[in-house]
């Protein structure tokens, strides 16, 4: 494997100030080389478990005017959570009173 060069890289601060017989890149090192890659992707990823969804994709066909009055409700700004948390509640409340949950 061949190894990279290092490289210089000059800040706005270092060009807008420098004179022209002067090296703008000079104290300013960028090493690029594997550490630089891995440092990024651990970065990205963490050792901690996720936290597990509690919610579950259900996929729910609506007769047109049932989906029309949510639509309604949420472009009014009369409802104040998502229409999934919404028909959740009202499901599960209905589902408790007449005990089949």
């Amino acid at each position: 494997m061949t190894q990279r060069k290092k490289t210089t890289l000059a800040n706005f601060g270092n060009v807008a100030n420098a004179d022209e017989s002067e090296n703008v890149n000079e104290g300013i090192n960028v090493d690029n080389n594997e550490n630089d890659s891995n440092n990024i992707v651990k970065s990205m990823v963490s050792d901690r478990p996720k936290k597990k969804n509690e919610k579950k994709l259900t996929g729910i066909y609506f007769d047109q005017d049932v989906s029309a009055a949510l639509d309604r409700l949420k472009v009014s700004g009369k409802l104040n959570v998502s229409k999934s948390v919404f028909v959740n509640n009202v499901v599960k409340a209905a589902l408790k009173e007449n005990g089949l949950m």
